[in-house]
């Protein structure tokens, strides 16, 4: 999972790309969607998710 900030229909949304590492050199992405910053504070909160 990846987090990021940028630039989407005209305005800045914070995006979240689901993706799977195949192999050394191969990442395919699952999913892309929108996602409130809200919820990013709580899933990290919630040990859900890590931030590095």
């Amino acid at each position: 999972m990846a987090v990021k900030l940028v630039k989407y229909s005209g305005k800045l949304r914070w995006m979240a790309v689901t993706y799977d590492k195949i192999g050394s050199d191969r990442i395919e992405v699952i999913t892309i969607h929108p996602i409130d910053r809200e919820l990013i504070e709580n899933r990290i909160s919630r040990d859900r998710w890590e931030k590095t």
